[in-house]
């Protein structure tokens, strides 16, 4: 999978990075993203990502999530509804506001690395139809994230 990259912010955090998870990710639920992408090799499937501020989020989350103020990452899945659109490789984009990965990872007590790798995680597996609405639905999902971390 190849992977798109936008930094907007002033932090210093390079692609590769993010590409390990990515590759993690690919194995670990290689089944469901061939299921959702027929037709498509991995190798051809596209995910993009930006790193935003907050300023930036907030206007995202209340348009998108009805909610006020910003949020740590936000996921735009292209496969999980394929019919709604004509779908040509590009699986989804993900935005993380870097200010809120901060703040979490000093409330959680962890790097800022460590933060920004969950919720990157945490927004793959959402590209591909992962949710946390129900307990059942959360321990799948927090199962598949740490194989992939």
């Amino acid at each position: 999978m190849k992977l798109n990259y936008l930094n907007k912010t002033s932090r210093k955090i390079p692609k590769t990075f993010f590409t390990s998870f990515v590759k993690n990710g690919e194995s670990v639920i290689s089944q469901r993203i061939l299921k959702l992408c027929p037709g498509f090799e991995v190798k051809d499937l596209t995910l993009s990502l930006t790193l935003i501020c907050d300023d930036e989020m907030t206007p995202l989350h209340e348009e998108w999530r009805l909610k006020k103020g910003p949020t740590d990452v936000l996921s735009f899945s292209f496969v999980e509804k394929p019919s709604d659109f004509p779908f040509d490789g590009n699986v989804g984009d993900i935005v993380i506001s870097v200010d809120t990965i901060a703040m979490q990872a000093k409330k959680h007590k962890c790097s800022f690395q460590q933060e920004l790798a969950k919720m990157f995680v945490h927004g793959f597996l959402h590209i591909f139809g992962y949710d946390h609405e129900t307990d059942r639905e959360e321990a799948e999902m927090e199962k598949f994230a740490k194989r992939i971390l």
